[in-house]
């Protein structure tokens, strides 16, 4: 039909080290180059491949690590606003479905070989549980410093 989308589930711990077991973090890297050479191959035809790398979500396997209780979803959500790098805002399979309407409908049309990351900026070096995290250098404000070591504007 010369056109169409395909959208892979891969992993952060496909794009960031330290984030899953060796054979875990390889296999969901592989995902992300397989998701690259269908799009270089398949776009000629129309066809559109991209892969979403979903972070720490709440479902029933986090819920297991993390409480203890794959069924205590509840408890999971909870728990993972308090940490999330987003304070307050933990991630759903509802934002991994967001994101993966948006990559099969029309509005991401131009958008082809791409690995749309859904982490609430865990790998952007945001820190988790943020609130609770020790202080660093710049939290708080510092006066513009310019030239020669001129401040303000």
């Amino acid at each position: 039909q010369r056109s169409g989308a395909i959208v892979s589930i891969a992993s952060v711990a496909g794009v960031v080290g330290g984030l899953g077991t060796h054979a875990y973090a390889t296999a969901k890297s592989g995902v992300i180059s397989l998701t690259r050479n269908v799009a270089a191959e398949l776009g000629a035809f129309g066809v559109r491949a991209n892969a979403i790398a979903p972070g720490k979500m709440a479902t029933p396997m986090n819920a297991a690590l993390v409480v203890g209780d794959p069924d205590d979803m509840e408890g999971t959500v909870a728990y993972m606003a308090k940490v999330s790098p987003i304070a307050g805002r933990g991630g759903s399979a509802h934002d991994i479905a967001e994101a993966i309407v948006w990559l099969l409908s029309d509005d991401a049309g131009f958008v082809s070989g791409h690995c749309l990351v859904v982490d609430g900026g865990l790998t952007s070096g945001s820190p988790e549980d943020p609130a609770n995290r020790p202080p660093r250098r710049f939290d708080t404000h510092q006066p513009l410093v310019r030239e020669a070591g001129r401040r303000g504007m």
